[in-house]
């Protein structure tokens, strides 16, 4: 599934003579503006984020690209303590540019797609139920960039209550999606927006 290859629990010039530097700048007056970088790949974007983030370790990461075009890179988190997993996600779903904004209709229908399929993905395993219960825009530091859009679930896993954090937003012109879950007894302690900064400030490549 797109979304979640998963929510887990097992579980970044040389020196010219100064006749030749003007001439070159002469010449740059009429040549033009030069090519762009090419963006970033959903690959090179993960390879920025951090091996640790606000006590989230990295663990695996499975690229989907070459397979399965549009779907791009997924990396896994989870705590020490293991009573909270994290999946990001940098993917483009074959949209040329996706804006970073976090009220940009790419990204709200992103999300609806992400929470869509997580529920879909929770009916489907016996014991398991989510509901979602609100939205809202996460703001983050400004040197990590634009916020996040946030949808908030709760239910549970067996016997375990659960929240799951659905945040969608943009970084290099593709999606970055950050999924958290976290056990209900330890989520007020648990500081899933200092993560989510860590993780858009690295993806954005603001990392400090």
């Amino acid at each position: 599934m797109m979304s979640r290859p998963g929510i887990s629990w097992r579980g970044r010039l040389s020196w010219l003579p100064p006749l030749a530097l003007l001439a070159a700048s002469g010449c740059a007056e009429f040549a033009g503006p030069g090519p762009s970088a090419a963006p970033p790949s959903s690959a090179e974007i993960a390879d920025r984020l951090p091996a640790e983030a606000a006590g989230f370790l990295r663990g695996a990461t499975t690229e989907h690209e070459r397979d399965r075009p549009g779907f791009g890179t997924g990396v896994e988190y989870a705590t020490r303590d293991r009573t909270a997993a994290a999946s990001v996600q940098i993917y483009d779903r074959g949209v040329p540019h996706v804006p970073d904004v976090p009220t940009a209709p790419e990204i709200e229908a992103e999300l609806d797609r992400s929470v869509a399929e997580t529920l879909e993905a929770v009916r489907n395993r016996p014991g398991r139920r989510l509901a979602e219960r609100e939205r809202a825009n996460a703001d983050l530091p400004e040197d990590a960039g634009p916020g996040l859009r946030c949808a908030l679930l709760h239910g549970s896993y067996g016997r375990l209550a659960v929240r799951e954090r659905i945040c969608v937003g943009g970084a290099g012109g593709k999606f970055l999606k950050v999924q958290v879950t976290t056990a209900e007894r330890t989520a007020p302690a648990t500081d899933t927006t200092d993560f989510l900064a860590a993780i858009a400030r690295a993806a954005r490549g603001r990392a400090r």
